[in-house]
């Protein structure tokens, strides 16, 4: 178990105010399609489904701002790369862990539902910093538009987690998902990726990212993150859980508000990489 709190990114727009309060001072450009990491390094797909499929297979490598294949990651919570894909409706999230070949090409089975699917890259280059690259994939078929509401109970099977807490814009806020088991509380949950749970923030506007990891704490039935929305609106949240040898995941959705009397930045904010 990792102790303390650790926290990604917010992919696009970096806040110089957000980089502060995470004591790293990395930039990100404002653009949706960008690869947005200051270095540069970009996620360039060498094949994945063009058609909706049950299981097909996504190959893809990391490049530096050389234009170089990344070959040598280090190890982050148990894995050298952790691939998160997720609709822009949303829906359909992955939390995966693809295989590297020795020439760099890193290679998994993924399903892809119709629309554009956004998919990031977060790891660690040895010698370097933590760092996402993101890509956006096009899937062709009808796409799906579903309307959200703020959303802080969520069933997975016979699961209830619920999300407690506020996001506050530009100020870290706690925030305690507690999971229960037909109407019990789960005091025994499995580690995960060396954790308890882990949670993927996406802003619902351009779909910005930050991964955060949780405070120290028991096995259940509350775990806590402290989190913080660089700017306000809606934000999607993905909870990672393990329990009964199953990893399971919770989406909640939950607007961010700037803190009274704060002067919130100019609404393209996000927030660069801390201690993940």
């Amino acid at each position: 178990m990792n102790a303390g709190v650790k926290a990604g990114l917010f992919v696009l727009a970096l806040g110089a105010v957000f980089a502060a309060a995470f004591g790293v001072g990395t930039a990100y450009d404002d653009e949706p399609t960008a690869h947005a990491h200051a270095e540069k390094y970009e996620l360039r797909v060498i094949g994945a489904p063009s058609e909706p499929a049950s299981r097909g297979e996504l190959r893809f490598v990391v490049e530096d701002h050389d234009g170089a294949v990344v070959t040598d990651f280090e190890l982050r919570h148990e894995k050298r790369l952790h691939l998160i894909a997720v609709d822009t409706g949303y829906a359909g999230y992955q939390h995966l862990h693809p295989t590297m070949a020795p020439d760099g090409t890193w290679t998994t089975p993924i399903g892809l539902a119709p629309g554009v699917v956004r998919v990031y890259a977060d790891f660690r280059p040895a010698g370097g910093e933590d760092a996402v690259a993101r890509t956006d994939l096009r899937i062709a078929g009808p796409v799906a538009s579903p309307a959200y509401s703020v959303l802080r109970t969520q069933r997975v099977g016979k699961y209830t987690v619920t999300a407690l807490g506020d996001l506050v814009v530009g100020d870290s806020a706690r925030m305690t998902f507690e999971i229960g088991l037909n109407g019990a509380p789960v005091d025994d949950l499995q580690p995960y990726l060396g954790a308890y749970g882990h949670l993927v923030m996406l802003r619902d506007s351009d779909g910005a990212y930050q991964h955060v990891h949780p405070e120290e704490g028991p096995a259940g039935p509350a775990i806590s993150f402290a989190a913080s929305a660089p700017t306000s609106g809606r934000y999607h949240l993905y909870l990672d859980f393990k329990h009964g040898g199953v990893v399971r995941t919770a989406h909640f959705v939950l607007e961010a508000a700037a803190a009274p009397g704060s002067d919130e930045h100019d609404g393209q904010g996000g927030m660069d990489h801390g201690d993940h």
